[in-house]
């Protein structure tokens, strides 16, 4: 097996489901035809209309911005960074600092850099989600309807937080994960 292979399977999709609500929500039945192997059905999760997300890793000196949210997927309180989806015509850094200030009220930013991109789920969610980093003048929060709370955690409790499962969310491990990487 070549990971190189430039020979890309087809596939056949078929609109399942659809919420026109926002984040408009659609379900696609694919069928994949690969060369020299039976075909499959699997399927994926389209938001937007494949609009790309952003998360914002939001830094003040050596504080670094979390939000918490409930997240009914799992049941629980999540502590993550502050994200979303983008609006057509919106490039990720204007998105991400859109989502700082809708969810955490912080609008003065210093500077901003994009990392690169990530895929929440390749296997269902077609989305793609730009990782910016935020350098901020402000430490003052007012924290949006979204949100149970948000604040700044010193980078060293933020590790630790990471190493003892206190953040879990997907999302905010592989943004911190592409900053390491981009140091």
């Amino acid at each position: 097996m070549d990971p190189c292979d430039p020979v890309r399977p087809s596939v056949v999709g078929e609109l399942g489901y659809r919420d026109d609500a926002p984040p408009w929500l659609s379900v696609y039945s694919d069928e994949v035809h690969q060369a020299d192997a039976a075909p499959y059905r699997t399927r994926h999760v389209e938001l937007m209309d494949g609009q790309p997300g952003a998360v914002c890793i939001a830094l003040h000196g050596e504080l670094v911005l979390l939000a918490k949210l409930w997240r009914p997927a799992i049941g629980a309180f999540s502590l993550e960074f502050p994200r979303g989806m983008g609006e057509p015509g919106e490039s990720t850094i204007e998105t991400a600092i859109r989502e700082l200030r809708e969810e955490t009220g912080v609008s003065a930013v210093e500077s901003s850099r994009e990392l690169g991109v990530i895929y929440a789920d390749s296997g269902l969610l077609s989305n793609s989600i730009g990782v910016v980093e935020i350098a901020t003048s402000e430490a003052g929060l007012r924290v949006g309807p979204e949100l149970t709370d948000a604040a700044w955690l010193p980078l060293a409790e933020f590790t630790d937080a990471i190493g003892s499962g206190r953040i879990s969310d997907g999302i905010t491990l592989a943004a911190w994960a592409i900053r390491a990487a981009c140091q």
